[in-house]
């Protein structure tokens, strides 16, 4: 029979290819409410458990998931998933009711409303639980084996150490307020001050070690601000756990100010910020005439925000001396802690803004917090920005400069270019922008200071600080790839103005991840190296792995994998490399239309210089058809083919690649490099050249090719417009048309422009007077543009004045050629309103529809 069937569809000319595609579904934007995403990844200490919510804007679902026995629970409308550290209880909420399920016996159990917070004790014995209660909240102390608690209430402030061994709470009243210190390990609860109703307790700050917190005291009075320290265990010299700074010992003219504050575990000192009290000048008034100097060191007017920070300096309280001394001042308004805040580096302005557009701004100094005294590190100051980094242990000083990493031995106060014999670059050989050229990645320290991890164009590499091992560790140059140390996130920085980054750590005996990058094919994976420095590969795959979570033994690890085709999955590896998918996501996508991608080569013109593109187009492309083209512009943009887009009306910027592919569209993300004073024609050679790559290879309509860029995309798209025919149309977002006003005026935070120029992005070091930097600007070449334009832009945008959209359009208007301009009110640099989101986005669908589709104009645009 099924032979029979069979030979009837043959007869009857049934391509079974066609029927596929046929069968597959339109993906309008009624379908696009069914995809979902991940909102939350975890996994136990473990790695026998795998908790995740999948969800949309609608709904959510948590799901908890067995690995080894592949048996999964679903919970659904539920969020906050958290194994307990010792993989006994999954807590979890739903509606702000807290629930406990026993990951022995399969069984849930509801504990209480109303909860905003919960997390176990650092053994797992106990669940601490923040709740409202009918007047104020409340803090429950569970005991796990029990179910008993232990409640306080009428909590008004809450921290925990980082531990998780204590909680201290601010219990208030009628009475007055309390604050509490309560011992998870002993559930011991200690009141150590008292203080009135009108006060305000905040800003609590733990140590590292979770020994000791300080916090501020407002008593709403005449008094100044307060600050406390209290240590746990303190030494034996000193009776009371608890101590106030008294401000007898403050400078003068200086307040506390609330900004930072930071508790070294070495050591009893505090660091906190002084505010200058500066009296008011008779003349001095926010609406008042300003005066601007030409001689000034920068560029005026300064962000109120960006002047108030200024006025903050980093000053230290001994709380054994009792002494408070200062870090920074009017001359070094910056600082670096070294690993046991025995020293400081220091940042003074040395040069004006005019000068650091092409140089660097600072001064390094060495400030011995002890004594105060002052090293000038004249050779720090020419490192590039961000490089700087103490060693853990505070010994040493890794910098960077003019394309070589150098050590500075603090004890023996000397420098040493680790890099300079090895004939490796260890600088970035893609960086195409004006002044200083940044290292290939950032340095890592060894933990105990003894080494430190550094990475040229493929590799890493380990440099010992006293000479005696240089040692290249992984093999990415003969294979072609990228071999970097995985950076999870870092700490947040102990200042808001905390200068440079904060160190990175490889910790001795300890395995660890490194990031692997396939240059031929994007593709990406993992490696482990182990504590003799041994690589092993892990996973590898021609997509993107985003990793989520290792396990407390570091042998089971959990990654999400996408690329353009691919949902977001979960996978589970273990130490062996051995892949098991939990979930994947959106299975609804195989019924519909969706698309296809390819990485293309493509050159210029007279050079032998390779570029990639990211070519994306329809599922069911027929090479019969002519199909419309799509280029996305802005630096460069391959690999996006790496990034799943689920499809969307809501975009930033008016635009979902995902909707265009399955409706038909090509779309292309070339790369775009770039030299100097050369912007414009630069990103003209390299689109029209990946442009001509794809026209010669596919079933696209020449007469049908569109060009769409966002801010410096959008400044790119207008250039680009001027000076070919090449495209239908163009959309152009919050662009950069007039550039020498651009380069006068400063950005909506108060900061110039010139630095976009001279050392960033628009790559022109041009006097802006001269020929060479005139002939970048789009404004120069609205006259020579021949089609049809759609530009949009807000009128809050800080980053790029909403004028030069104006401009652009006033110019086109007064020639009589066609441009409309969209102006969202309130809106940024990108558009952050669903509405608005959603509307650019229909607009600039109707307006690519009709001048590449053919179809009927939108009402809109009649």
């Amino acid at each position: 029979m099924c032979k029979v069937l069979g030979l009837l569809l043959v007869c009857l000319g049934i391509n079974f290819s066609h029927v596929a595609y046929a069968q597959k579904l339109p993906l309008t934007v009624d379908a696009y409410l069914k995809w979902n995403d991940f909102k939350a990844i975890s996994m136990s200490g473990n790695g026998a458990w795998v908790s995740y919510v999948v969800g949309n804007s609608i709904t959510d679902t948590l799901y908890l998931q067995n690995v080894k026995r592949n048996k999964r629970h679903t919970f659904p409308k539920c969020k906050g998933g958290l194994f307990s550290p010792d993989t006994n209880i999954f807590a979890f909420s739903r509606n702000d009711s807290l629930q406990l399920f026993d990951l022995r016996k399969g069984e849930l159990q509801f504990i209480r409303d109303s909860v905003l917070t919960y997390h176990f004790s650092k053994d797992g014995k106990q669940l601490v639980v923040l709740s409202n209660s009918e007047k104020n909240k409340k803090l429950a102390f569970i005991q796990l084996a029990t179910l008993q608690s232990n409640i306080i209430t009428d909590i008004t402030d809450l921290s925990f150490s980082n531990d998780k061994r204590y909680s201290v709470s601010v219990v208030s009243n009628d009475k007055g307020q309390k604050v509490v210190l309560y011992d998870l390990n002993t559930n011991k609860e200690n009141v150590i001050a008292n203080f009135s109703s009108t006060s305000l307790i905040s800003g609590f700050k733990w140590d590292d070690k979770g020994q000791k917190f300080a916090f501020f005291l407002d008593e709403a009075t005449e008094k100044p601000l307060q600050l406390y320290y209290y240590s746990i265990n303190p030494p034996k010299r000193k009776k009371s756990h608890l101590q106030v700074l008294s401000h007898d010992h403050l400078p003068k003219d200086y307040i506390l100010n609330q900004q930072s504050l930071y508790l070294t575990s070495e050591g009893s000192r505090v660091f906190f910020s002084l505010e200058s009290v500066i009296p008011k000048k008779q003349n001095t008034c926010e609406n008042c005439v300003q005066v601007w100097h030409s001689d000034s060191k920068d560029l005026p007017p300064l962000n109120k925000s960006v002047r108030e920070n200024n006025n903050l300096f980093w000053h230290f309280w001994d709380v054994d001396t009792q002494l408070v001394s200062s870090v920074e001042d009017t001359l070094y308004s910056n600082a670096i802690l070294n690993g046991n805040a025995q020293y400081a580096l220091l940042i003074g302005k040395k040069k004006t803004d005019l000068d650091s557009v092409k140089s660097s701004s600072n001064g390094f100094y060495l400030k011995y917090l002890e004594n105060q005294e002052y090293i000038d590190l004249e050779r720090i100051s020419k490192s590039f920005p961000n490089t700087l980094m103490f060693s853990p242990k505070g010994n040493f000083i890794a910098y960077y400069t003019e394309k070589q990493w150098w050590v500075y031995d603090i004890q023996k106060r000397l420098h040493s270019c680790i890099t300079c014999s090895i004939s490796s670059n260890f600088y970035n050989e893609h960086y195409d922008k004006p002044g200083s050229i940044p290292p290939a990645a950032p340095a890592w320290w060894a933990s105990d200071d003894s080494s430190l991890f550094l990475s040229d164009t493929h590799d890493v590499w380990l440099f010992t600080t006293n000479g005696t091992l240089t040692k290249r560790i992984t093999n990415g140059k003969e294979v072609d790839k990228v071999f970097r140390i995985y950076e999870s996130q870092l700490p947040s920085p102990p200042k808001a103005s905390y200068y440079g980054f904060q160190t990175r750590v490889v910790q001795k005996h300890a395995k660890q991840l490194l990031f692997v990058k396939d240059l031929t094919t994007l593709g990406t994976g993992f490696a482990i190296m182990d504590v003799n420095l041994h690589v092993t590969p892990l996973i590898e795959r021609s997509s993107a792995l985003h990793l989520i979570q290792t396990s407390v033994s570091f042998d089971h690890f959990l990654f999400v994998e996408q690329n353009f085709s691919l949902s977001p999955r979960l996978l589970f590896v273990d130490g062996n490399g051995r892949v098991t998918e939990i979930t994947q996501t959106n299975e609804q996508q195989a019924k519909y239309e969706w698309g296809k991608y390819k990485l293309i080569n493509y050159q210029l013109p007279g050079k032998d210089k390779s570029l990639k593109g990211a070519l994306f187009y329809p599922e069911s492309y027929d090479e019969k058809k002519e199909y419309p083209l799509l280029v996305v512009i802005y630096e460069k943009k391959s690999g996006e083919i790496m990034e799943y887009i689920p499809p969307s009306e809501k975009s930033p910027w008016g635009f979902n690649l995902s909707n265009y592919v399955s409706d038909g569209y090509f779309v292309l993300y070339p790369d775009i490099i770039y030299g100097v004073d050369n912007p414009g024609a630069d990103a003209l050679a390299c689109v029209a050249a990946a442009v001509t790559e794809v026209l010669k290879d596919y079933s696209i309509s020449k007469e049908r090719v569109a060009l769409m860029g966002h801010s410096f995309g959008g400044y790119e798209t207008a250039y680009i417009m001027g000076n070919t025919d090449l495209f239908r149309t163009a959309i152009i977002g919050s662009p950069m048309i007039d550039l020498v006003s651009a380069y006068l005026t400063s950005d909506g935070h108060g900061k110039s422009n010139m630095w976009r120029f001279e050392r960033d992005q628009m790559r022109i070091t041009a006097p802006f007077y001269s020929e060479d930097f005139l002939k970048n600007s789009p404004l120069q070449y609205v006259s020579s543009i021949t089609s049809p334009t759609l530009s949009w832009t807000g009128t809050k945008d800080l980053q790029l004045d909403w004028l030069h959209s104006v401009k652009f359009h006033n110019a086109l208007w007064r020639l009589g050629k066609l441009n409309t301009l969209l102006v969202y009110p309130e809106e940024g640099h990108v558009l952050m309103q669903e509405t608005n989101q959603i509307d650019l986005s229909r607009r600039i669908k109707d307006w690519l529809d009709y001048y590449l589709k053919n179809k009927p104009k939108g009402l809109w645009m009649q």
